[in-house]
């Protein structure tokens, strides 16, 4: 059964192009992802639809907000709709988030600080430079989103250097067809990178090998160990 509703969703969608069908198949997990992302001229074509802006939209004062958990609802629902008006399966059992639990496949990983920032230096001089010991802060991704959008923001490189065959000297530009050595924090140097090296990396190392104290006189590499 396809709905009115369904019918305009997947017209809005048909316009365009390719781009949320695998043939003549929808690609809801593709919608889905964009509607969760606002993806601006996905969220602007349906919100100039007024069959659509009646059911997943509310006027709050001059500002229309989509409700996107509506719609992402409506098409993760889909198969039970095309048989029947109701989102349910035909049978009774225990469910999460509309799946049964001997079907479903999910699984998350779940640890601590998953949802911050590190604000980390990579070696003791920079821990001990930034007043970052005993604890380094974590920045949550929402409370302190103004502290990580600075701690991302394009950075200067410097004390750059090139080793040849013939040794060592500074240098004050790089091209493409040079290898990099960075030290820093790893997702600072990753952020860092991205714009000019997206799609171009075929290998990164992110980690150089280390000695601890507690297996030598001195850190080989004076890499920053809070176990030490």
């Amino acid at each position: 059964m396809e709905t009115k509703i369904m019918k305009t969703l997947k017209d809005i969608l048909s316009s365009f192009g390719d781009k949320y069908f695998i043939g003549n198949e929808l690609n809801k997990a593709k919608v889905i992802q964009d509607i969760d992302r606002y993806d601006e001229e996905l969220i602007l074509a349906l919100l100039s639809n007024e069959l659509v802006k009646k059911h997943y939209a509310k006027q709050i004062g001059e500002y229309t907000l989509i409700e996107t958990n509506k719609l992402i609802e409506s098409f993760e629902m889909d198969d039970y709709w095309m048989d029947s008006y109701t989102k349910y399966s035909k049978k009774i059992g225990l469910t999460v988030n509309g799946r049964f639990l001997d079907e479903s496949t999910e699984a998350v990983l779940d640890f601590p600080y998953k949802d911050t920032v590190l604000k980390a230096g990579m070696s003791k001089e920079d821990v001990e430079k930034e007043d970052l010991l005993p604890n380094e802060p974590f920045y949550n991704e929402v409370v302190a989103a103004e502290e990580i959008d600075t701690l991302l923001d394009k950075k200067i490189l410097v004390n750059a250097k090139r080793y040849t065959a013939e040794g060592v000297e500074d240098t004050a530009e790089f091209s493409e067809e040079d290898n990099l050595i960075l030290k820093g924090n790893n997702l600072l140097a990753l952020h860092s990178l991205k714009e000019k090296y997206s799609g171009k990396v075929k290998m990164i190392y992110i980690d150089v090998p280390y000695y601890f104290i507690t297996n030598k006189e001195y850190d080989a590499f004076k890499y920053f160990d809070l176990s030490i």
